[in-house]
């Protein structure tokens, strides 16, 4: 804007004549300025931080650990849905929880139903079938199985620390794919 300011100056100085007025260069110089129109679009960061912390939050505290096998590839979709949608989900809301996923190969006459198994922190364990249920589903019937187990236990965000740390800063990642 100065320098639209200084070139009318100059021009009224040598005693041109500009077409424009001084109030409709100001105009034409903020619309062609590179000035920013508005808020910028979300850090790819904090769009999946936006995912891992969206309500309801899988707060699992009466598991111990989660194993998920299915089929690598051409089968159980609800299955492979939950593991990339659902399951960071959990394992953030959760550090102390141990995930083994298990992709096995299956040739297309091999039968296998993908299940999960859950161990509790008491040592009894309980299998979950993922055939032909979407990841909702999934989700739905693991969070029903922990309200069944441990209807008394309130967790509170601060409760939970990372595996070997004393409410420290985080020392390794549990899930395994």
């Amino acid at each position: 804007m100065v320098r639209m300011q200084e070139m009318f100056a100059r021009m009224c100085d040598y005693g041109q004549q500009s077409p424009y007025t001084k109030d409709e260069l100001e105009k034409a110089h903020l619309a062609n300025s590179k000035m920013p129109r508005g808020l910028a679009e979300p850090s790819r960061i904090t769009k999946i931080l936006q995912h891992l912390k969206k309500e309801p939050r899988p707060l699992l505290p009466a598991f111990r650990s989660l194993k998920l096998t299915y089929a690598f590839r051409n089968d159980h979709f609800g299955a492979r849905h939950f593991v990339k949608e659902d399951l960071p989900r959990i394992a953030y809301s959760n550090p102390t929880l141990e995930i083994a996923v298990n992709k096995i190969p299956k040739k297309p006459e091999d039968v296998l139903v993908p299940e999960m198994e859950v161990v509790f922190r008491n040592g009894e364990s309980q299998r979950i079938n993922m055939d032909n249920k979407w990841s909702t589903a999934i989700l739905e019937e693991l969070l029903n199985l922990h309200s069944r187990i441990s209807p008394n236990i309130k967790v509170k965000p601060g409760d939970l620390t990372f595996a070997g740390e004393s409410g420290g800063r985080k020392t390794g990642r549990r899930m395994k794919v």
